[in-house]
């Protein structure tokens, strides 16, 4: 089997490194690899590397992480007689084009079931597959909880106020559905906003179909949902006085009160095992719609991980055992949580938990192989 990975077109750190991880746990008996490396370029000179390579190495697949060039170089998939498979981190609502166009041969891997049901419904004619992200490396020698000097640490830049914009909709069917699906999925621990938006729909007797329309109200119902989270999330945290190291821009002066809150800068993804391995507790957020690659990270780093919850992670690590949930619902449950683990011992049996179970199936040469058997089947 031939694979080609693409590294993709924006400067997202995060999907760079999953691209160059995967590629060199995709070093497989019977596989044949390449990388090609599309960031910085434009459309025209992307589209004409993309037809280069395929020409010269012929794949059966090519991976390509959130789904990059799926709507506009569907042709060249479909000429080359090659598959495309799209790994999302985030809600395909956000995509929409990516997933109602496309090449003919597709698999989408995702972190969410309710991602997958999404992108049935709204027409996507591929396969699907639930996996979380891998980690290059699992740390043999981890520094015990006991040693680290951090007590939580929490990547999370501030990304907005939580602006309540479909006030303008007032006295409009589409005003009560927004309302109804914020107050829905504020108050799922899961935060699944297509079953909010089934909920609403079904108790107001509305007939509607998930055209483009519909999913940017998705986007920007989740948007408002991960600002709110957030703003919450950090308002409870100050009101505590536990130690939290919070890297991320925009929240000095946001805050009535600081608290037990240290500001630092974000830190890049390359960065995070390093900065996860002085930590004792990491804390995970929106772990439902995303792809939780900073959970398994801190895993693999030796930290007890404390995350708002997935269904995809509690069945890989099982609740209590190697991580821990706090309610998004909420939010001031995190600080009860984050105290369970102020106990060294409590703190060490999780995180030992947690590093096992990612070594023995979370690395991205176990990923690799899970995706090559995938698409072999």
């Amino acid at each position: 089997m031939r694979i080609l990975v693409l590294r993709a077109a924006s400067q997202n750190n995060v999907l760079s490194r999953m691209a160059e991880q995967l590629f060199a746990g995709l070093d497989l008996p019977d596989v044949e690899r390449d990388l090609l490396d599309l960031q910085g370029v434009d459309r025209a000179a992307c589209l004409a590397a993309l037809e280069a390579r395929l020409a010269a190495f012929r794949p059966d697949h090519v991976v390509s992480f959130a789904g990059f060039t799926a709507d506009f170089a569907a042709e060249l998939y479909d000429r080359f007689a090659c598959g495309l498979v799209g790994w999302d981190v985030d809600h395909p609502a956000y995509q929409f084009d990516r997933f109602v166009a496309g090449p003919a041969r597709r698999l989408q891997v995702c972190a969410s079931a309710s991602h997958a049901a999404f992108r049935q419904r709204i027409g996507f004619k591929g396969g699907s597959a639930l996996m979380l992200p891998g980690v290059a490396t699992v740390s043999e020698q981890a520094p015990s909880i006991a040693e680290r000097p951090v007590g939580v640490s929490l990547a999370m830049s501030w990304i907005g106020e939580p602006e309540v914009w479909w006030a303008r909709f007032k006295g409009k069917p589409v005003h009560d559905l927004i309302e109804g699906m914020v107050e829905r999925v504020l108050a799922d621990d899961a935060a699944d906003l297509l079953r909010a938006f089934d909920a609403v729909t079904r108790d107001r007797g509305m007939n509607l179909p998930i055209d483009r329309s519909v999913a940017s109200i998705f986007a920007n119902v989740g948007l408002f949902v991960r600002r709110y989270d957030r703003l919450r999330l950090a308002q409870a945290l100050a009101a505590s006085d536990l130690p939290c190291t919070l890297h991320g821009e925009g929240w000095e002066g946001r805050l009535a009160s600081a608290g037990g809150l240290t500001f630092e800068p974000s830190v890049d993804f390359a960065d995070c095992a390093a900065a996860y391995g002085r930590a004792r507790v990491v804390l995970n957020l929106n772990a439902a719609n995303g792809g939780s690659e900073r959970a398994v990270t801190a895993m693999a780093a030796g930290a007890a991980v404390v995350s708002d919850f997935s269904p995809l992670l509690a069945e890989e690590f099982g609740a209590g055992r190697a991580i821990a949930f706090f309610r998004r619902a909420d939010p001031a449950s995190v600080v009860e949580t984050l105290a369970s683990l102020e106990d060294p011992a409590a703190a060490q049996t999780m995180a030992d938990a947690g590093r096992a179970r990612v070594a023995e199936a979370h690395t991205w040469p176990a990923k690799a192989a899970a995706l090559v058997e995938a698409l072999r089947t």
